[in-house]
């Protein structure tokens, strides 16, 4: 009797002591995690600040000793070269491995985004005005009064074919069925600059003055002339003038 009872407080003693021992073993096991956690991998890595480029151009980045990955985007915006934003954050400190190099991610503004403009022409107004405003252009509409039998979209400018970006204006003219209250543009294609001057102004019509050259011709004399001599027009319409230049 008293020798079972001696074993059995001989079993209980040595599950006391493997308890004791696999809990040592398991809080050894804990501190040893917890110190690489907080102390090892600390040790592993380092932090680095980057510095702050937005607002700043591409061409004026300094020599670094971060690698620098660069994306292109279209801005209208910030100027073409602008950088508009970056990853990570200037003046942020960020945790790099050991051995590994810092890299820093830019976006570029490329600029306004460009395309080449459309035929227009023999369009409605109305359909060329829906073209351009899904390419997100300006529209400045010039009327063509004359003995027309619909209204269309007769030129453009900038012509078809050409590299504009969003945001440019894009002159229509449009041949407008004539009506009582408009004015039939006069010729002036040959005449002087001045004496160009004095039959706008006489025929109270407002006109600018663009350069060009024409071998064949006088310095001063007018090559060209938008909209088209002897159309129909409102007189609000500013007419463009070619003037021959040296």
């Amino acid at each position: 009797m008293q020798k079972n009872r001696r074993e059995n407080k001989g079993k209980i003693s040595r599950k006391l002591i493997i308890a004791a021992v696999v809990t040592t073993v398991a809080f050894a096991i804990t501190s040893i995690a917890v110190f690489y956690t907080l102390f090892y991998r600390k040790i592993d890595a380092y932090e680095y600040t980057f510095p702050d480029f937005v607002g700043s151009y591409e061409a004026d980045l300094p020599s670094s000793d971060f690698e620098i990955k660069k994306n292109y985007v279209p801005s209208d915006i910030y100027p073409e070269g602008v950088i508009i934003s970056q990853s990570p954050d200037g003046l942020s400190a960020k945790k790099i491995k050991k051995g590994q190099s810092p890299v820093l991610t830019l976006n570029i503004s490329s600029g306004k985004e460009s395309f080449v403009l459309p035929n227009l022409t023999d369009m409605s107004l109305r359909e060329a005005e829906t073209a351009l405003r899904q390419l997100q252009t300006k529209v400045k509409v010039v009327r063509i009064y004359g003995d027309f039998d619909a209204e269309r979209v007769s030129e453009t400018k900038p012509q078809a074919d050409k590299i504009i970006h969003t945001g440019d204006t894009v002159i229509l003219y449009v041949e407008t069925p004539k009506r009582i209250d408009r004015v039939k543009l006069p010729s002036v294609i040959g005449l002087d600059v001045d004496e160009a001057a004095r039959v706008f102004t006489e025929a109270g019509l407002e006109f600018e003055i663009e350069e060009g050259f024409d071998f064949d011709k006088n310095t001063g004399e007018v090559i060209f002339q938008s909209p088209v001599p002897n159309a129909y027009i409102n007189k609000e319409t500013k007419v463009t003038i070619t003037v021959n230049t040296d």
